[in-house]
């Protein structure tokens, strides 16, 4: 596999005055060449699951026209109809067979990401979609469901802070015995979720938020610049996994870390300036 360059790129949502985030402006044309590519995903989705769809979308470097052919992943989700329940049997296969046709017709396509949720999941707040939803999608067929939703403060979008601990022990976990193929998938998998979780880590004081790699490194770099470097291991690492044992040392020691100071930061403020002191 080609080795990816590590470039500064992305944006931020900056926060209002009061940490409130801005909702996408409605609208914006898909450009070329992801445009035909998005056309074809969500005719798979209305091939498959039909009258159960409600609405698609298109989310992440797509959805914000900043997508960089050999680099950028097509991420999607399908909202289902109350009436169809959760609709999640037989989304395994299809993921499958409908990536096998998106890179066959469009090579270009770093990867391709198909979830489907309930119309309640989605508008939950405590679901990660439902921030996706009001802050970074574009509706590409059906209802637009984002607005249903107020505006989110800073202070809820914390998912990775809250998840991170589980995702860390399921790596350290089930790394033994991950096949070796799907071994670099595994480290950049857990290696995205740790510079998120930095950049949750330092967003209200930056008063601003994003979920791109390379900014979510610079600023928890900003401000923990004692591990500066560490962070940025982890951000090669998510765009070009090794599998090494001082790799996997690396991610269960500084991956612990930063669990630690997610988990304070959940608890205590005062506990938060407290750990990273240490």
């Amino acid at each position: 596999m080609k080795k990816q360059q590590l470039t500064r790129m992305g944006t931020y949502l900056a926060a209002d005055v009061h940490g409130f985030l801005p909702a996408r402006p409605p609208g914006g044309a898909m450009v070329e060449p992801w445009s035909t590519a998005v056309r074809v995903l969500v005719g798979g989705y209305l091939d498959e699951w039909g009258s159960a769809v409600h609405s698609v979308y298109v989310r992440g470097s797509v959805a914000r026209n900043l997508a960089v052919p050999g680099l950028s992943d097509l991420d999607s989700f399908c909202v289902l109809r109350p009436e169809a329940g959760t609709g999640r049997t037989g989304l395994a296969g299809w993921s499958a067979a409908i990536n096998r046709e998106l890179h066959g017709q469009f090579p270009f396509l770093s990867g391709v990401e198909v979830d489907l949720l309930p119309v309640e999941s989605v508008l939950d707040r405590r679901n990660f979609y439902s921030f996706v939803l009001k802050c970074e999608a574009v509706c590409l067929h059906g209802e637009d469901l984002s607005g249903l939703l107020e505006p989110f403060h800073l202070s809820e979008v914390n998912y990775q802070t809250r998840y991170f601990r589980e995702h860390m022990d399921e790596f350290l976990t089930e790394w033994p015995r991950e096949p070796e193929e799907d071994r670099p998938g595994f480290i950049a998998w857990l290696a995205k979720r740790m510079l998120r979780l930095g950049m949750e880590l330092v967003m209200e004081r930056e008063k601003r938020y994003t979920r791109d790699l390379y900014l979510c490194y610079e600023s928890f770099a900003t401000h923990h610049p004692e591990q500066e470097a560490a962070m940025y291991r982890v951000l090669e690492l998510a765009m070009n996994p090794v599998t090494d044992d001082e790799t996997v040392m690396l991610l269960r020691e500084f991956g612990g870390w930063l669990a630690g100071l997610g988990q304070a930061s959940l608890e205590e403020p005062d506990q938060l300036r407290q750990h990273a002191a240490q």
